[in-house]
């Protein structure tokens, strides 16, 4: 789990956050504002790497859905269903396979 930190600095985390990404083929974000402070920390270029990015936007105002999407920074949005408005337990239950992909 990633904490994010209102620093402009790079840190630690966010390095080590960098490394698991990139060496991952899914994404989940849960419970993350999309702040776009935070988006750019995590480089759009690691974000790259996953053949799957998705996440939860459970609550999300539709003013802060559009500027998720218009900030394109790793192709999110809901018209591509990747970003889902429910809940993290609903998320994983309805979207999320734990086995490995075949």
């Amino acid at each position: 789990m990633l904490k994010t930190k209102s620093k402009t600095v790079r840190s630690e985390e966010f390095d080590q956050a960098h490394d698991v990404i990139s060496k991952a083929q899914r994404l989940f974000f849960l419970g993350f504002g999309y702040h776009p402070t935070n988006l750019k920390r995590l480089n759009p270029s690691i974000l790259s790497k996953p053949n799957m990015i998705m996440g939860t936007v459970c609550g999300l105002s539709l003013s802060r859905l559009l500027n998720i999407e218009r900030q394109d920074i790793f192709n999110l949005n809901q018209h591509s269903g990747n970003l889902i408005d429910t809940k993290i337990y609903n998320f994983l239950h309805d979207y999320v396979s734990l086995t490995s992909p075949e």
